[in-house]
């Protein structure tokens, strides 16, 4: 019998190989896009949620209108008409201050490799436009405009009020920074006075701060990422500021990837004709006033964020939430994951003449695609009369367990 041929036989890793090149082309060139969510307007439903699909479009954020307003700094709050008696000027129930939970030791890192410039250990050897690399100060740094400090090290600091260990002008970049053990500053790392541009805060930690993690007023073009803000606001005045961060009169802020926890007060707040603001994917767990907190402001973007643990000492009416929106504006929130905060994704309508114009009201939201688990209300409510029912506010594609409860507007 005449043998049969034989084919080659291909390796199994190039056969694999092969197959899989006619059937997957991935391309990579570009990262993904984050898609927001605007409302066109719609019928309003008391109960229950709109159907899927009926008031979704794309949105566009070179849409969003310029703040009419700024402001030099944040004031002092003024009380608020018709907010309970037992309630700050926020209108949010005024906890008890006690220290924060016990923390981890802040490791001692290292400079990034890379980086350039001498060491920065005081304020004399500050210069505009200049480079540092590491180093450690026991006394406060105010850097000027255009400074680079990467991998420094700032502990055991007292400031003034609206002050920080570290204080950042315009340009102003840090990177893999250990603001650590500071209780008597009043924060980390503040903007300093005026209105400061295009700061970045990169990486690192910010712990042990008096009354906040990071903090500022006036600034545009800020941005705040990969950094781990915790166990800050001991001794803070959380009707005022106080917390992981604040920001008020901020715009054009991107505050990503950060890990905000164990706070007292609010984990993240925007305040006081904030505009033009993105926050997203961050981890914002465990902060004791609430989440995210949106308050007198317009125009953001609040998305993908993992939301777990806030409100616990300040869970009254609609405060305590994962996601709080306060007298404000032109918001999308979707894409969220909420579990046991004390309430869910709010609204609060009160009257707020202070810092106007524009006028404070809650109106365009749109609450869509979020998660939201364990006990607690999502839904909104106004102290002064105001019918919600005719602000485009939207809920759609949530989803609700653990005893989650959609109040809509009837909270």
């Amino acid at each position: 019998m005449t043998p049969r041929s034989r084919r080659p036989i291909l390796p199994l890793g190039l056969l694999l190989g092969a197959l899989l090149s006619l059937l997957v082309t991935v391309d990579v060139s570009t990262p993904p896009t984050a898609v927001t969510i605007s409302q066109a307007p719609c019928a309003v439903l008391r109960s229950g949620e709109h159907q899927a699909g009926k008031c979704l479009g794309v949105f566009d954020p070179t849409a969003l209108p310029v703040p009419t307003a700024a402001l030099t700094s944040t004031p002092s709050p003024s009380p608020t008409p018709n907010a309970p008696a037992s309630a700050t000027a926020t209108g949010r129930a005024k906890p008890t201050l006690t220290a924060t939970q016990a923390r981890t030791s802040p490791p001692t890192s290292p400079p990034s490799p890379g980086c350039i410039g001498p060491q920065l250990t005081s304020q004399s050897q500050v210069q505009p436009n200049a480079s540092y690399c590491g180093g450690q100060a026991t006394s406060r740094i105010v850097l000027a405009d255009g400074d680079t400090w990467v991998g420094g090290e700032v502990t055991g600091v007292a400031t003034g009020r609206q002050e920080g260990a570290v204080n950042c002008a315009s340009n102003c970049t840090l990177v893999n920074m250990n603001v650590h053990d500071n209780p008597t500053a009043f924060a980390g790392i503040y903007m300093a006075s005026g209105v400061q541009t295009n700061v970045s805060i990169i990486g690192g930690r910010v712990t042990g701060s008096g009354s906040l993690g990071i903090g500022g007023g006036d600034a545009d073009g800020l941005t705040i990422h990969d950094v781990e803000i915790d166990h800050n606001g001991a001794t803070a005045d959380c009707g005022f500021e106080g917390g992981g961060f604040k920001g008020g009169a901020t715009h054009h802020l991107h505050f990503f990837n950060n890990y905000v926890h164990d706070n007292n007060c609010m984990g993240v707040w925007l305040d006081i004709n904030s505009a033009n603001n993105e926050i997203d994917h961050n981890r914002v767990i465990n902060n004791g006033d609430g989440g995210i907190f949106y308050e007198i402001s317009q125009d953001a973007s609040i998305h993908n964020n993992d939301v777990e643990g806030n409100g616990a000492r300040a869970c009254s009416w609609l405060w305590g939430a994962g996601i709080g929106i306060a007298s404000s504006f032109n918001i999308q929130i979707y894409g969220n994951t909420l579990r046991g905060n004390c309430n869910g994704i709010t609204g609060t309508q009160q009257n707020r003449p202070d810092s106007t114009p524009p006028a404070h009201l809650l109106e365009n939201l749109s609450i869509n695609g979020n998660s939201v688990a364990a006990p607690g209300k999502t839904g909104v409510a106004a102290d002064n009369g105001a019918d919600l029912t005719t602000r485009n506010i939207v809920f759609a594609n949530n989803s609700y367990s653990g005893g989650a409860v959609l109040c809509g507007f009837a909270c």
